[in-house]
């Protein structure tokens, strides 16, 4: 479920009608394509499907959301999706620049292929997604640090980030979002592997980088940083 300022950003948006489905006619058509637990499924294309995401100032970090189209229910068509592991993975819609390919698990859980086509779960629900968008837009008088960094030490990240709060509506297990009134931090998981990166925003540049340094000298920021 979003929150009171995720479904105020959402109504913001303009939808896709195209990808916009009736409830009765859906629940049939995962039926009749032998989609047995489809509720995470319907939550998704009720509320999401034929949106795209966008940010404040980066045009090219969109993602739009799409899942069953009306021409898919008018025609019968097949619904696209396979297992994996033992995992179904429904296609999901697509991002403006990145080259790889998002899922939905049965669960409602976002996700990619990772290396030996491992699922690589990066929300446990899309719902996370659409919050963390928001927080971007609601950060934009904020410096937004340009890299990404592996994560390292997970004992003294806690310890670092001691007393900052976790941003509950943007963050789960695999990705969470903690703040102080000087910085922001991101630990999330790479698009392409089942492993922790940490990304910054700061009230303004020299903060961002002090706090950063200080990261890297505890070995909780480490290797070389990659610009997304």
């Amino acid at each position: 479920m979003l929150s009171e300022r995720g479904q105020t950003y959402l109504v913001s948006l303009t939808r896709d009608r195209t990808w916009v489905t009736e409830e009765e006619v859906t629940e049939e058509y995962f039926k009749s394509n032998g989609v047995k637990d489809y509720s995470a499924l319907m939550h998704f294309q009720l509320n999401y499907s034929g949106y795209t995401l966008t940010k404040k100032g980066k045009p090219l970090s969109s993602f739009t959301a799409q899942l069953v189209s009306r021409e898919q229910l008018n025609y019968r068509g097949v619904l696209d999706f396979f297992e994996e592991k033992n995992t179904l993975l429904f296609p999901c819609g697509f991002h403006r620049t990145a080259q790889i390919s998002f899922y939905l698990t049965q669960r409602g859980e976002f996700c990619t292929l990772g290396d030996a086509d491992d699922i690589n779960i990066i929300s446990e629900s899309f719902d996370r997604e659409v919050e963390r968008y928001v927080m971007h837009d609601e950060l934009q008088d904020w410096i937004e640090h340009p890299y990404y960094y592996n994560f390292g030490n997970g004992e003294k990240f806690e310890e670092l980030t001691l007393d900052f709060r976790l941003i509950e509506e943007c963050s789960d297990q695999y990705c969470s979002w903690w703040t102080s009134d000087k910085v922001v931090v991101i630990k999330g998981t790479w698009l392409d592997r089942q492993e922790f990166y940490l990304h910054f925003y700061g009230r303004n540049e020299n903060l961002v980088n002090n706090f950063i340094e200080r990261m890297m000298k505890e070995n909780i920021v480490k290797i070389s940083p990659k610009k997304l």
